[in-house]
């Protein structure tokens, strides 16, 4: 080597050295600043940020370091997903995880779950799982969904042992009134007791009633507590004989019914029995007579009275006042009669 090669080369070398020293070296066509120890922040060419520091000869900055990566499970630098993200297979949750490369996700059916019908936890879109989610008579199948059991008090048919499951049927009871017998608790059948829904006094006329309230009853008719009818009978008082009256004995006209006069004749007592109020309307005039006045009448055919009825009708007092009158007349006439004998 010439003594200007080596010349060169030493020169070069300290050049080197000061500028180095000074912060400002040029080596070929890279310019750097830098001092020995330092460092700086800077990005990696994956977009992750790092720390440079200073080449300790002093050519330049190191590489750039970063303390983060792809697959460190922090979405960072230019990564679209990093590790795991949740998600739903068939309902149930899950995760899923990112590609290699940090650009996209695995597809959706790369989801991966820890749930499944099964495992006695009753998740996702189950109804049930084992016993869990079960109610009383139910059970679970094997897609995790409820069966409902059947079972007397469902209110359905649907055993052989059922024959009735709730409610009840129609009935009769002894006395033909209708009612309902209740499904027994066993659902092996109906209660032996007709319960009525129809009584005596309900205002209707049902079962082996005659009649209820006005239901069933007409004219003078009346519907007994039994729901029976009962008729009302006429019980007017006691009407006396029409018979002429004489003075050879003694009698009692008969007692008829109401509106019927009796045939019997009174020849001595002319008080009639009653077992009501009777007033007595006392008629003179001749016997051949069919108008006869009121005045008294004498002479051996005269008819001194007849009895023509018996009535409760109470008469005013004038008109009792003017038969006392004539009363009072036909004694007088009577005496006068048995004075000229």
């Amino acid at each position: 080597m010439s003594k200007m090669n080596v010349l060169a080369i030493l020169t070069v070398a300290v050049l080197a050295v000061v500028f180095c020293v000074l912060g400002a070296v040029n080596v070929g066509a890279a310019t750097t600043a830098c001092q020995p120890g330092s460092t700086h922040s800077c990005v990696t060419i994956w977009g992750y940020n790092g720390t440079q520091a200073c080449n300790k000869d002093c050519f330049g900055w190191n590489l750039c370091v970063s303390k983060e990566y792809c697959g460190d499970h922090i979405k960072n630098g230019d990564e679209t997903c990093d590790g795991e993200t949740a998600c739903v297979i068939n309902g149930y949750a899950g995760t899923r995880a990112c590609k290699i490369t940090c650009k996209d996700w695995k597809k959706d059916s790369d989801c991966v779950t820890t749930q499944y019908c099964g495992d006695l936890k009753k998740n996702g879109a189950e109804q049930c799982d084992g016993t869990n989610g079960v109610g009383a008579h139910q059970t679970c199948d094997a897609s995790c969904n409820l069966v409902n059991v059947s079972y007397c008090g469902d209110g359905t048919v649907n055993q052989a042992s059922e024959v009735c499951d709730g409610g009840s049927q129609p009935c009769k009871t002894a006395d033909n009134y209708s009612g309902t017998q209740s499904c027994l608790d066993d659902c092996a059948g109906y209660s032996a007791t007709c319960v009525a829904t129809e009584k005596c006094g309900d205002g209707i006329k049902n079962g082996n009633e005659a009649c209820d309230g006005t239901d069933g009853i007409s004219g003078s008719q009346t519907c007994g507590e039994t729901c029976q009818i009962q008729t009302v009978t006429g019980g007017g008082g006691s009407d006396q004989g029409s018979g002429d009256v004489t003075d050879n004995g003694s009698g009692t006209g008969d007692s008829g019914n109401s509106g019927n006069v009796g045939s019997g004749t009174d020849t001595g007592n002319t008080t009639p029995s009653v077992s009501a109020p009777v007033v007595l309307i006392i008629r003179h005039g001749n016997s051949n007579s069919s108008s006869g006045d009121w005045a008294p009448g004498f002479g051996p055919n005269a008819q001194h009275g007849r009895v023509l009825g018996a009535s409760t009708e109470r008469l005013p007092l004038d008109r009792i006042a003017a038969a006392i009158e004539i009363i009072k007349q036909i004694i007088a006439g009577m005496s006068h009669q048995v004075s000229a004998l």
